[in-house]
Formats: structure tokens, C-alpha cells, sequence
């Protein structure tokens, strides 16, 4: 079971990963765009960083989502608050990436991806003893893919949004990362 279940974080983490993009604190506004709209939406073809917008929206769905399931889920108080702080911060880092997609006509997808969904199930068909870990491993997993897409977006991405974006949200990434690996130490999680 633990195989199965590994492999789902794994393949889902990437997924939620890519979508994992948080505000910075204290941040409102939403970046405004450093160039003219332009006439068509933005395709793969003429826009490599549209995946980056894509995989932050399907992974900030999915992240709102688990996080949800845990404040259900959760037996311990700390695994529940730090669910709370996913759902606050990527509601918001959600809605400013939909504001940003908009103005640089870029379509994002408005559901999670069927690998989310199975993460998802897997999380969900988890009993009350096991849930917690499960949870705690996926939500490192996931932080520190989301870092690293962050890093990549900042290094080599092309459109200055995206990658203001991502400058923006990697230190709270890093912040999300270090405060699960603390839940993770706190309760002997090995991960």
C-alpha cells in the first residue's frame, strides 16, 4: 500500500507542484503587466511559460482541495492549521493568478488534473491513523517541487509576469516548505 500510495504523491505532487504558487506576505495587488494585451490568447506556440500558468492554476485547485480534506480529515491540530494557512494562502495566490492570466490573455484550466484527482482519492480512502503522514509527505513533496518550478520559471522564463509571479511566491513557498518539514520533524515523519 505504501508503494501505491508513494507513487500517487509522487505523480501528484509534480502536478500540485506546478501549482503552488503563494503570494507574498503582505501582497495584494496583483503584478500589472509589463507588456502591451495582445490581440489572441496566448497558445503554447508563442508563449512558453502559458504550462507554467496552467500547472500553478491545477495545482493551486488541487492544493486548496487537499487542504480542505485535511481540516476534515485531520486528527491533529497542528496538521489542521497548517491546512488552514494552504487554504488562505492559495485561495489568494489563486485569485492572482487568474487576475494576471487575464490581463495577458492567457486561459487557464478551472479544474484540477486527473492525477490530482487520484492523489486526491488516495488521500481520501486513507484511514484517520494513517492520513495525517500520508498528508504531511505529499505536502513536502509537493513544497519542494513547487520551489524548484518557482526556480525554473525565475531562470528561464520569458514572459516578466511569470516570472514576477514566481519571484514573488517562492519565498512563501519556502516558508510552507520549512514550517510541514517542522509538522514532519514534530511527529517523526521520515519523508
Amino acid at each position: 500500500m505504501e508503494a501505491v500510495i508513494g507513487f500517487g504523491i509522487v505523480t501528484v505532487a509534480f502536478s500540485i507542484s506546478a501549482a503552488n504558487p503563494y503570494p507574498v506576505q503582505g501582497s495584494s495587488a496583483p503584478p500589472a503587466s509589463s507588456h502591451p494585451p495582445t490581440t489572441e490568447p496566448h497558445e503554447v506556440a508563442n508563449n512558453p511559460d502559458n504550462e507554467f500558468y496552467k500547472a500553478a492554476a491545477t495545482g493551486g485547485f488541487a492544493e486548496v482541495e487537499l487542504a480542505k480534506l485535511a481540516q476534515e480529515k485531520s486528527k491533529a491540530e497542528d496538521v489542521k492549521e497548517f491546512a488552514a494557512m494552504m487554504v488562505k494562502d492559495h485561495t489568494a495566490a489563486n485569485n492572482k493568478l487568474k487576475t494576471l492570466a487575464a490581463a495577458n490573455d492567457v486561459t487557464l484550466p478551472d479544474d484540477t488534473t486527473l492525477m490530482q484527482k487520484a492523489t486526491k482519492k488516495k488521500l481520501e480512502v486513507q484511514s484517520a491513523a494513517d492520513f495525517d503522514e500520508a498528508y504531511v509527505k505529499q505536502q513536502i513533496k509537493a513544497h519542494e517541487d513547487t520551489a524548484a518550478l518557482m526556480k525554473n520559471e525565475i531562470d528561464g522564463g520569458k514572459d516578466p509576469d511569470a516570472k514576477r509571479f514566481a519571484t514573488e511566491a517562492l519565498p512563501t513557498v519556502e516558508a510552507h516548505l520549512a514550517h510541514i518539514t517542522r509538522i514532519a520533524a514534530t511527529r517523526g515523519i521520515n519523508y
